[in-house]
């Protein structure tokens, strides 16, 4: 919240916007991952590519890709904002009539691992009590505090570059400092009643955006769903299937990494373009904060170089 009174977000806007569009990327290709993940729970690793084309995980992914390449066809030619949500609801339909017709129980379904694996639990939601300030030893907390400090910071320039990231996917322009108040107010609440560090997400905002979404009934709704899972527990996501889930994430990853990877070229100069691609692929293979300070580097570096052609050019 602090950051965000003394105006600090602003500086962000120096990030280069090669840097940025390197990170927007790099999430791309986490959701690509992620989404692999969920349908096969199996890491998408050089260690697991032999096993892609097996048929006991193909049958786990290849829906999923299907239903994402299908999205992007439908984003791509409907602006219609039911067009993709009933593509949804159409996919978790299909996956139940295909149940029906090959006399597969639900049980069946998810002894096989097509549907999400969600453990009954009696409660989720467990605020703080008077009790549990009682029990916190303060010299545990003290002894992290250089971590705590490193997940501030990371987490404040992950909102930023989130923030940021969403500028360019929607065209926008976001006052920076204003969401760094909003995130930091938002988590002291959530703090106090027992939550964990939340800040804006690049991918559930692209995704709404993606859906139609121009107003703030997109929060509601998914607020209501965890609300309705703490209430009511979280049997009822057992029922979904994992290729329609899987297949949206990897729409997602998909659409960030065809905007950044192909797109960009006829937009971009090449020494932006690979700026981007450098930032994406060291984020994505050896970590974010590798790919985010390696892309800084070169930007800092060519920005001096310009600087100083400039500045021959006008002493000749």
């Amino acid at each position: 919240m602090l950051l965000g009174v003394f105006k600090v977000g602003q500086f962000v806007q120096r990030v280069p916007q090669a840097v940025v569009g390197g990170f927007v990327a790099s999430t791309g290709w986490l959701l690509v991952k992620g989404a692999y993940k969920v349908m096969t729970d199996r890491p998408l690793e050089l260690a697991q590519l032999p096993t892609l084309m097996h048929p006991n995980t193909l049958i786990l992914w290849l829906p999923g890709l299907l239903l994402a390449l299908h999205l992007l066809v439908v984003s791509r030619r409907q602006t219609h904002p039911f067009a993709l949500p009933l593509s949804l609801m159409a996919a978790v339909g299909l996956f139940y009539a295909i149940l029906s017709l090959t006399g597969t129980s639900p049980a069946q379904a998810s002894a096989q691992d097509w549907t999400l694996q969600i453990s009954a639990t009696s409660q989720f939601w467990q605020p703080l009590s008077q009790l549990s300030f009682s029990q916190i030893h303060w010299s545990a907390i003290a002894s992290q505090s250089t971590c705590i400090a490193t997940i501030m910071l990371i987490t404040a320039l992950s909102l930023l570059l989130n923030v940021s990231g969403l500028e360019l996917v929607t065209g926008q322009n976001i006052d920076s400092d204003r969401e760094l108040k909003v995130a930091g107010i938002a988590n002291l609440a959530i703090g106090l009643g027992g939550g964990i560090l939340s800040y804006h997400s690049l991918s559930k905002s692209v995704l709404a955006q993606k859906l139609g979404s121009q107003t703030r009934l997109a929060t509601l709704v998914g607020a209501a769903v965890f609300i309705a899972a703490a209430a009511l527990g979280s049997s009822f996501l057992a029922c979904f299937p994992k290729a329609v889930l899987g297949g949206l994430l990897l729409f997602l990853g998909l659409s960030l990494l065809g905007e950044w990877v192909y797109s960009a070229w006829s937009r971009l100069s090449t020494t932006d373009y690979l700026i981007v691609q450098v930032v994406w692929v060291v984020s994505g293979t050896a970590g974010f904060l590798q790919g985010l300070s390696l892309g800084w580097l070169i930007a800092a570096v060519l920005l001096l170089m310009r600087q100083r052609n400039w500045g021959v050019k006008g002493t000749r």
